[in-house]
């Protein structure tokens, strides 16, 4: 799923509120024109294929993270993703005195964030946004990083490259579907496993005990999870398969598994670059993701909600980022090119506008 968007003058100003508990159909859309609106993000590919695309990187990544930890463990004395870990070893060598290991310890936890924070700088936004996001430049500093953390193997600062490769890489997605995916570790994975399992019970108990069956609200929310569980379920599967794998390939090549995860993430990060570059006409260093709010669709008026083969652009109500209730939202006008059917079993819908064009388009609904 490809975002793309195009910076715009802004809309006219819109002079009425729009109703949300109106009917769709019904609701007085506001006079916009459309032809000066900015244009939202759009999508490339179908939902299912940016599923499928998100899911494997995912699951892969994942893999790789499992790897990467064993081969540190066998190769390096320590496993490098481990934060808690780290922390938990920083304390007990300060009650102990013992300088040399509280450096070691601090240094594997200060990597790991400074990893976190190339990330932070290449990628701005929690959510997925392929097409947008400079993931191939972090998967390249990924796999550079754990190049060198295999040059310098007989080093002690290897480990360190390594904790700086895991934190680079548990930034790069950190939300998608409503699930928190982090692929260097799995406490929070398992954590959200439980928590689903123990809802899914609750509510299960509840409507026996009640004798009534479940309603649409609760089919939607037990949808939701289940999507969910599937995404933590194959994060978790894929660390475990990828800490096997790792432990067999160390047996069999030692500290050269390193260059696996990293000659791999290295060509997937100049594949996707090259992708953003050619196909969608972007630059290397593009900083139109930094640029962009996320704003959430609230509701669809007028010819939007009726499909795509309506030929004018509807009203779209997003919820404002900067609202002091949730009755704010923003009404922008939505260009057919940008229109995409809204899903009542999916998340919410996530749109990106250009910063200038949120600006002072705030109205109550």
């Amino acid at each position: 799923c490809a975002f793309t968007a195009a910076m715009a003058p802004r809309p006219a100003e819109l002079t009425e509120v729009v109703d949300p508990d109106a009917h769709p159909s019904q609701a007085a859309a506001p006079e916009v024109d459309n032809a000066k609106a900015p244009i939202v993000s759009t999508c490339t590919c179908s939902p299912s294929i940016s599923d499928h695309v998100v899911k494997g990187a995912g699951m892969l990544l994942a893999m790789f993270a499992g790897l990467v930890n064993t081969v540190s463990f066998f190769g390096l004395g320590t496993f490098t993703s481990h934060v808690t870990g780290s922390t938990s070893k920083l304390g007990m060598h300060m009650e102990a005195g013992d300088e040399v290991s509280i450096m070691d310890a601090g240094m594997l936890i200060l990597s790991f964030m400074l990893g976190s924070t190339v990330c932070g700088m290449l990628i701005a936004k929690n959510t997925v946004h392929l097409g947008m996001a400079l993931y191939g430049i972090a998967l390249v500093c990924n796999s550079s990083l754990l190049c060198i953390a295999y040059v310098l193997c007989e080093h002690s600062s290897a480990r360190y490259f390594a904790a700086a490769a895991c934190g680079l890489q548990n930034g790069m997605a950190t939300s998608y579907y409503g699930a928190v995916m982090r692929t260097t570790h799995v406490t929070g994975s398992v954590t959200d496993i439980g928590l689903i399992f123990g809802r899914f019970t609750t509510l299960l108990l509840r409507k026996a005990i009640a004798r009534r069956g479940l309603d649409k609200l609760d089919q939607h929310d037990m949808e939701q999870d289940a999507r969910k569980l599937a995404l933590l379920s194959s994060l978790f599967a894929s660390y475990l398969v990828g800490s096997l794998f790792g432990a067999s390939l160390f047996k069999a090549i030692g500290m050269l598994a390193f260059l696996v995860p990293a000659s791999m993430n290295g060509f997937a990060g100049i594949c996707y670059a090259g992708w953003r570059i050619c196909c969608l006409n972007q630059a290397l260093f593009s900083t139109a993701e930094m640029d962009m709010v996320e704003l959430e669709v609230v509701q669809v008026v007028g010819d939007a909600a009726e499909g795509p083969e309506c030929k004018n652009g509807g009203i779209l109500v997003l919820r404002s980022p900067a609202a002091s209730s949730p009755a704010q939202a923003l009404a922008v006008a939505e260009s057919p090119a940008s229109r995409r059917q809204l899903e009542p079993a999916s998340p919410p819908t996530i749109v990106v506008m250009s910063r200038d064009a949120v600006a002072g388009k705030m109205f109550a609904v």
